[in-house]
């Protein structure tokens, strides 16, 4: 559904998730924040809550109109077997079972009002 081009590196593997492996691909802006301008970053180790995670790759700066959680430019992308395990859910802010977002993609922009009559029908 996202679009996330890299600049530099690999996104996370099917390994990376089974294996729960600590890694991360960085957005744009976070990079910038932790490294500078420094060329090299892939291969460097970054910190999440206490847990060493090791830089596999950063996305390109990417231009957005919206967001329905945060913008791309500073996201930190990890395995979610990873996070479940080392940040377990705050059961305050998420309960299992419950929806808090559904995402859809129309099949074109000029068709989103049609798709949000569709997924409105289904979820009625």
């Amino acid at each position: 559904m996202r679009n996330l081009w890299l600049e530099e590196g690999r996104h996370i593997s099917d390994k990376d998730v089974r294996d729960a492996r600590r890694v991360a691909v960085l957005g744009h802006s976070v990079r910038q924040q932790l490294f500078g301008d420094r060329p090299r970053v892939i291969g460097e180790t970054i910190r999440i809550k206490g847990y060493p995670c090791l830089v596999i790759g950063f996305m390109s700066e990417k231009n957005q109109n919206s967001s329905y959680d945060g913008w791309d430019n500073e996201k930190v992308i990890v395995p979610a077997t990873a996070l479940t395990r080392d940040v377990p859910a705050d059961r305050h802010v998420y309960a299992e079972g419950r929806v808090n977002a559904i995402i859809y993609r129309p099949v074109s922009v000029d068709r989103w009002e049609e798709a949000q009559r569709q997924v409105k029908g289904v979820l009625g």
